[in-house]
């Protein structure tokens, strides 16, 4: 079956969604703001150990809370479809300072399956402070070099 929607059409073509959507249920938020701390406690632990840009992976009840989302449900069902069924991989909270440059990365998983990458703005939120990207990228088929 054929998928057309504007949100498809432009995933498609740039590789995001240019405008937020709102979560159905933002009660969510104050708890995936506590769970934030957990994830902290965890890249010390990494960091400790010597292990750098690792982003550790937790499942906590609000992380599902939040995947259940009907809002978001309903966008990834536009952009991947409602028949086949989706996998949630690498849940995790982070803390990012405004403006602070991440380095270009594509997650091997991209390769072989469809993807969509989710991202929950918890607080001070804005559209200076959202992920950036390359239009048109997510075609090269190819990652940036490894270093």
């Amino acid at each position: 079956m054929k998928r057309s929607s504007a949100l498809l059409e432009e995933y498609q073509a740039t590789g995001m969604l240019r405008k937020s959507q709102t979560l159905d249920d933002t009660r969510v938020l104050p708890h995936l703001i506590d769970d934030s701390r957990l994830f902290l406690d965890a890249i010390n632990k990494l960091q400790a150990r010597g292990v750098q840009r690792r982003v550790p992976y937790l499942l906590t009840p609000a992380i599902r809370q939040a995947a259940w989302d009907a809002a978001i449900l309903e966008t990834i069902g536009e952009l991947l479809g409602r028949d086949e069924p989706w996998v949630m991989w690498g849940p995790n909270i982070r803390e990012e300072i405004p403006n602070q440059a991440g380095n270009w990365h594509v997650d091997c998983e991209s390769f072989r399956w469809p993807t969509v990458t989710v991202v929950v703005g918890l607080e001070g939120c804005h559209d200076g402070n959202a992920t950036r990207y390359i239009p048109g990228s997510q075609r090269l088929r190819q990652g940036p070099p490894l270093r």
